[in-house]
């Protein structure tokens, strides 16, 4: 199942004609969702639906994610204390919990220790106002899934239902546009951030550890490797409606569907029906750049552009690797035998350099899965390599990831070092180099205690571009 990290805010808007007793609502309902968050088809909840954050989409403790679209609000016809409830699945001790905020408090903490079930969770007690009532869920950790939210006037709920609530009510956000687009990507995503705060790292130079709001997701293909991708339209008038679907593709990237092939299409949103789903495949020719593009998707009524969302397209580096290797001294710059400007050129300590395609190492979030290619093994380490082209001198940015510690080289110096074991996703970091036009290596060695073993360096700054096995 998929899970999530840090305190990640979730945004929505509900309206409520009429009380309800208790006023109960879908999870999944949100007007607004920021693009941590999942809309997730799951067969035990209500509706087929719940709201989630996939493994690895949050950042460091202390990332903080603002910007979100819309709130709930909820309609109370009386002021005074209710409480609220939330169906949720944890999947461990540390995968239960989230935050909760009603009109603007502070945070409460929302957690119980009941795992590896669907069931209701009595949060803290609120006061709402009469009339409109904002609520604001923040993901907290890994593993959170939401499935329904109610609020019931003390005493109305006197123990946990037994299984779903009938929803009392749908969202509708009469001041808000009237859709939302929202992104539904594979296991192969991760996030593009915006919003950075930089920090010393010491011999390394500069490092950038990622904050402020995510500006997009991102998918992951190359030639023989698609991306199945959902587009959820969200109605905000839940009306009937005809509405017309166009996308803004990059160059050698096609996107499919089985009555569209790419070309604008139309889609029918049933009267009274919040969300709707498109399925569409995202794919390439080997023509491709091995870098990031974006592509956009817009939603039309009546020739009028009414919503619009991107997603960045990323063709990742080709990787050779070079393992398992000894690992003496995990997060030690160790070079012994390595040409660091063209390490490819020959085998070291015995073993072979083997060039996997993007099929055989791409693994969740578009990471190198070295367990995939080398094989299991415990306190060990592996190389690997590749060559990108900068288009002109400048500084740039890479986001580096590792599981467990890692060290790169730019060019034969050491660019950055992670000393810490630990998942890849708490240790996403941006790291500035200074390049100049033309050709450069990047080697780096990744170390493994256990389980996991992967990596990933990608660019962030529009420039650099992967160099094929065929260039090097």
């Amino acid at each position: 199942m998929k899970a999530a990290v840090a305190s990640l805010p979730l945004f929505a808007l509900l309206c409520a004609s009429a009380q309800a007793a208790p006023i109960v609502f879908e999870a999944e309902h949100a007007n607004g969702i920021d693009a941590v968050f999942l809309i997730d088809e799951v067969r035990e909840c209500s509706g087929g639906l719940c709201l989630t954050v996939p493994d690895d989409a949050a950042e460091p403790a202390g990332l903080t994610i603002t910007g979100a679209k819309k709130n709930y609000v909820v309609n109370a016809e009386r002021e005074g204390p209710y409480d609220a409830w939330f169906r949720v699945y944890w999947e461990h001790a540390c995968a239960n919990s989230f935050w909760l905020s009603v009109n603007a408090a502070t945070q409460q903490k929302v957690t119980d220790t009941v795992y590896s079930r669907w069931h209701w969770l009595k949060g803290p007690a609120v006061r709402l106002k009469k009339g409109g009532n904002v609520l604001a869920l923040s993901n907290r950790e890994d593993g959170a899934f939401i499935d329904q939210i109610a609020f019931a006037s003390r005493g109305e709920l006197a123990a946990p239902p037994a299984g779903t609530l009938k929803p009392t009510v749908i969202p509708a956000d009469p001041e808000g546009p009237a859709y939302n687009v929202f992104f539904q990507l594979p296991v192969r995503q991760r996030f593009v951030w915006d919003g950075r705060t930089s920090e010393s790292s010491g011999e390394l130079g500069s490092k950038v550890n990622l904050r402020g709001k995510p500006a997009g997701r991102e998918v992951f293909i190359a030639p023989g490797l698609h991306a199945d991708m959902a587009v959820w339209i969200r109605s905000n008038t839940l009306e009937e409606k005809t509405l017309t679907v166009m996308m803004n593709v990059p160059k050698h990237v096609a996107v499919q569907r089985p009555d569209a092939d790419g070309k604008p299409f139309t889609v029918s949103v049933a009267r009274g029906t919040p969300l709707s789903k498109i399925a569409l495949r995202v794919s390439c020719t080997d023509t491709l750049p091995r870098d990031t593009r974006a592509m956009r998707i817009h939603l039309l009524e009546d020739s009028k552009v009414v919503a619009s969302e991107s997603v960045h397209v990323t063709r990742p580096f080709d990787w050779a690797l070079c393992g398992p290797l000894p690992a003496e001294a995990p997060g030690q710059p160790d070079t012994s035998g390595v040409d660091t400007k063209a390490p490819w050129a020959g085998p070291v300590g015995g073993r072979a350099w083997v060039r996997p395609g993007p099929a055989e190492y791409l693994g969740p979030g578009g990471s190198v899965d070295v367990l995939r290619v080398l094989g299991k093994g415990t306190h060990t380490s592996a190389l690997a390599c590749t060559r990108v082209s900068a288009a002109k001198d400048g500084e740039y940015e890479l986001l580096v990831e590792n599981d467990d510690q890692i060290v790169v080289w730019m060019d034969g110096n050491i660019l950055y070092r992670n000393k810490k074991e630990g998942p890849a996703g708490r240790s996403r970091t941006l790291v500035k180099t200074a390049l100049t036009k033309g050709t450069h290596t990047i080697l780096l060695r990744i170390f493994q205690t256990e389980r996991h073993w992967e990596f990933k360096v990608a660019p962030v700054t529009p420039g650099i571009t992967g160099q094929p096995f065929s260039r090097w």
